[in-house]
């Protein structure tokens, strides 16, 4: 799209972004798996973080040429892993130690301080919960687009979405429905926070379209319409003549107000919106018109007040439960490291010389002294009362051995008696008791009484704010996810993540998601994958094998693979 510069644009980047929506093909690791991203996605995070303040007032990005950043350039500027670790630290501050991350002009010199810097930033986004399957340092070296895409884009979704909560905006606390608790809004995910936002002024303006995802249901362009209309009453949108007008000059005319009349930081072209209805683009626009203006009465003081510090103490209890988790996995760690005994040296001993000793002889009465036999003439017999004396083995041989009996051979006769069969067999049975004619009365059926759960532990939100609501017809736009009672808030908040993606996706509203939609769901929050990995994961959810997935078996699986 052209800069028009008859136009105030405080986000016009040097940079302009493609006129003409586009996908590059990039083969896999082995030449068998295929992958594309978008050059229009390419450029917005381009630009986007060229306009992150933490990293234009880094003086050493900009001396070694990073930033401002050209699009084209975006794959080359990771290459070192200085920029990914300061886009981390603007993100949180501290993530990520600065000794680690260096500089780009000095990590290109060394590729072991690239791969150190890399391994750093990418340990400093698993702080950050954010997802990463088989990504490591060399896939940022190598330039793999599809994967710096999806973790530069987590951290992006990061930092635009980090501003969409009730600490910096309290009148979202006019968003809750009925029977719905405080904590309960504070602990869902921004996408659906913003998705709420939208309806809430759909409603007010008496329209009866609803958003439920930021891809088919922006296509069109109304939605953006009434919105603008409802959120900033001052620039007379009239919504019946931007929807008169060609698709993509409805986007244009959407952009244009948004970015030259609300100053809203981020450019994209109209052909994102209204041809590839890319969620992500969308998601970036949506939380930029949020910020700009909410368009809610803002909450009195003292009712600022009390939100305020009800929001940081929930989140000071969320803090103390991730620290508490942390070291008892850490706990786990170390309790399974078993230490290797050293080896015992054996020492071997020289075996000992054997010495012929010949068996004592016992005898009943004591042996004359020994007399010198000769071998060549017989001796004749003993005296009376004395033993025989065994023959004298020949000179060299060893003495004989002591006398054993010989073994016993007498075998007692096998038993021929055998006692005669039993003839005698009790008659049968032939009382038989009557037929019972007596039936008891059909049981009333009772209601149980309500199931009381146990209070919650000390330092948890109340139970009640997790549980069910009244029945619902049927799973529908309008229908909230609820999460299940019991679930840790770090979970639930990964669920309520998982059924808005899923939502997004589920193009139409049937409750399920098919294989082609669930891989682009998976795209959406950030998970990198390869073609056989997809395959395991989806039959992994579909056990009774029909196709697809629904939504409660979706969020199941992925706070069991994902959980931190």
């Amino acid at each position: 799209c052209k800069d028009d510069t008859s136009r105030n644009r405080p986000m016009a980047s040097a940079f302009p972004l493609t006129s003409v929506p586009s996908r590059v093909a990039v083969s896999g690791n082995s030449g068998h798996g295929h992958h594309a991203y978008s050059i229009e996605e390419r450029d917005m995070f381009a630009n986007c973080i060229n306009h992150i303040q933490a990293l234009q007032s880094d003086t050493s990005l900009s001396a070694d040429g990073v930033l401002p950043m050209p699009p084209a350039a975006f794959f080359a500027s990771f290459k070192d892993g200085a920029l990914l670790g300061k886009l981390v630290n603007a993100i949180k501050p501290g993530t990520v130690q600065e000794r680690n991350i260096g500089t780009s002009s000095n990590n290109k010199k060394s590729p072991f301080l690239a791969t150190q810097a890399l391994g750093a930033a990418l340990q400093g986004c698993k702080e950050l919960k954010v997802t990463l399957v088989n990504v490591g340092p060399n896939d940022f070296v190598e330039g793999r687009e599809h994967l710096i895409l999806g973790v530069v884009w987590q951290l992006l979704r990061l930092h635009i979405l980090s501003t969409v909560d009730i600490g910096h905006h309290p009148e979202l606390a006019k968003l809750m429905e009925q029977n719905e608790s405080i904590d309960a809004l504070a602990l869902a995910p921004p996408e659906m926070v913003l998705m709420r936002w939208v309806n809430h002024h759909l409603t007010r303006a008496a329209s009866k379209r609803r958003m439920a995802n930021f891809a088919n249901d922006l296509k069109d362009c109304e939605i953006y319409a009434v919105l603008l209309s409802q959120i900033a009453p001052q620039l007379g949108v009239n919504v019946s003549s931007i929807m008169a007008s060609i698709p993509v000059e409805r986007a244009k005319t959407i952009i244009d107000l948004a970015t030259g009349k609300l100053g809203c930081d981020i450019v994209i072209a109209p052909q994102s919106i209204v041809v590839e209805a890319n969620s992500r683009l969308n998601l970036a626009l949506v939380a930029a018109l949020f910020n700009a203006s909410s368009g809610i009465e803002p909450p009195s003081d003292k009712e600022r007040e009390e939100l305020m510090a009800h929001n940081d103490r929930l989140q000071r209890q969320l803090r103390e439960m991730e620290d508490k988790m942390r070291s008892m996995q850490a706990a786990a760690e170390a309790a399974q490291a078993v230490a290797v005994p050293a080896p015992v040296q054996e020492t071997i001993k020289a075996p000992e010389p054997l010495v012929a000793t010949a068996p004592p002889v016992i005898l009943s009465k004591p042996m004359p002294p020994p007399v010198q036999a000769d071998h060549n003439r017989d001796m004749g017999a003993p005296p009376a009362g004395y033993p025989v004396p065994a023959p004298a083995p020949p000179m060299g041989y060893p003495p004989s051995q002591p006398y054993a009996p010989p073994p016993q051979q007498y075998a007692p006769p096998p038993q021929q008696y055998a006692p005669p069969p039993q003839q005698f067999a009790p008659p049968p049975q032939q009382y038989a008791p009557p037929p019972q004619q007596y039936a008891p009365p059909p049981q009333q059926y009772v209601a149980p009484p309500p199931m009381q759960y146990p209070p919650a532990p000390v330092g948890y939100p109340p139970v009640a704010a997790y549980g069910y609501p009244p029945p619902m017809p049927m799973y529908g736009q309008v229908q909230p996810f609820v999460v299940p009672v019991g679930v840790p808030h770090h979970l639930a908040a990964k669920m309520m993540q998982a059924s808005t993606a899923f939502r997004m996706f589920d193009s139409n509203f049937n409750g399920r998601l098919s294989k082609k939609e669930w891989k682009r769901c998976l795209r959406y929050l950030g998970v990198a994958f390869y073609k056989g990995q997809v395959k395991q994961w989806f039959y992994m959810i579909d056990r009774n094998m029909s196709g697809s997935i629904d939504e409660m078996e979706f969020c199941y699986w992925y706070i069991q693979m994902f959980p931190y």
